[in-house]
């Protein structure tokens, strides 16, 4: 399971940061307002991604020094 993760939320990154890129010219494009908030509410679900690996991997690491 650990060896999937990394490549998949790598192939995330790698999607969504270019999507988010044409979101937001593509928002100039047809001049919505305030085009920068549709980048990041393409980007945002990353940063949310990236948290529970970060989170997931940590808990892994420490589930052995639990007191009980």
């Amino acid at each position: 399971m650990e060896l999937l993760v990394l490549p998949i939320l790598a192939v995330l990154i790698l999607l969504q940061i270019p999507i988010s890129i044409f979101v937001h010219f593509d928002a100039k494009r047809r001049e919505l307002k305030n085009p920068d908030t549709y980048e990041f509410g393409v980007l945002v679900p990353l940063c949310g991604l990236v948290v529970t690996v970060v989170y997931l991997y940590k808990r892994r690491r420490r589930s052995g020094k639990i007191a009980g």
